[in-house]
């Protein structure tokens, strides 16, 4: 994945991660029985390594959109809609309900 990830970084600006918190060690534990290594916070350093501007944005559900960014996304994806990284609680502000920010 890593390596087609670096590939996509030299033809393109960004790329969308659909379902990303999959691959998550809790997500992944409880879906397979077994815990997976830390995915994203090692693939993203590693492509920003080469392309400093590549953007990774990532489709995340289950309230799992703050873990997400500390991961290392800049932006996040719900609902077909793009949002800043910079959410409620990443500022310090008071969250509310996916669907009251709709």
């Amino acid at each position: 994945m890593l390596e087609e990830l670096l590939k996509i970084s030299r033809q393109c600006d960004g790329v969308r991660c659909d379902m990303a918190m999959l691959v998550l060690p809790d997500v992944f534990e409880r879906t397979w029985g077994r815990r997976a290594p830390l995915f994203w916070p090692r693939v993203l350093h590693r492509v920003r390594d080469g392309v400093p501007s590549f953007r990774f944005m990532a489709e995340v559900y289950w309230d799992l959109e703050w873990t997400m960014i500390q991961q290392g996304f800049a932006t996040r994806t719900t609902s077909g809609s793009t949002t800043a990284s910079l959410t409620p609680r990443a500022t310090g502000a008071r969250a509310l309900p996916g669907r009251a920010r709709l």
